[in-house]
């Protein structure tokens, strides 16, 4: 299964997944080599999403807005992939995203544990 990883680019949370959750295809948005250009690396994370079969999704307390993150969980809806959403936050502004979400968990341990779940490991 190809997993997407959508979420802020800083700390170890990608390399966390991919250590729990082994034997799957990760596409890590911060693998791209782009350089700082937007218009470029939202083309490929595009991309990754449109190539996923679904998306993982972490809201991290230190992101500073979660934007790009919300825009790559609403494409993969739009394209039927199903997210799990892990909201690190849990405020007012991230109702939405958990609405939106095929699951949502409010702490780590159990969006890992939805996601093996959904990826059939135990």
């Amino acid at each position: 299964m190809r997993i997407y990883l959508a979420g802020g680019l800083h700390g170890d949370w990608q390399d966390r997944v991919k250590q729990a959750v082994p034997g799957h295809a990760f596409i890590d948005p911060r693998h791209h080599g782009l350089e700082a250009e937007s218009s470029a690396y939202t083309a490929w994370d595009l991309m990754g999403v449109a190539r996923c079969d679904m998306v993982f999704a972490y809201l991290s307390p230190d992101n500073p807005s979660g934007i790009g993150m919300a825009y790559e969980m609403g494409y993969a809806k739009a394209l039927g992939k199903p997210v799990i959403f892990v909201d690190g936050r849990i405020d007012q502004y991230t109702r939405i995203l958990q609405c939106g979400a095929d699951l949502w968990a409010c702490s780590w341990d159990n969006g890992i544990e939805y996601l093996r779940s959904f990826v059939g490991q135990p």
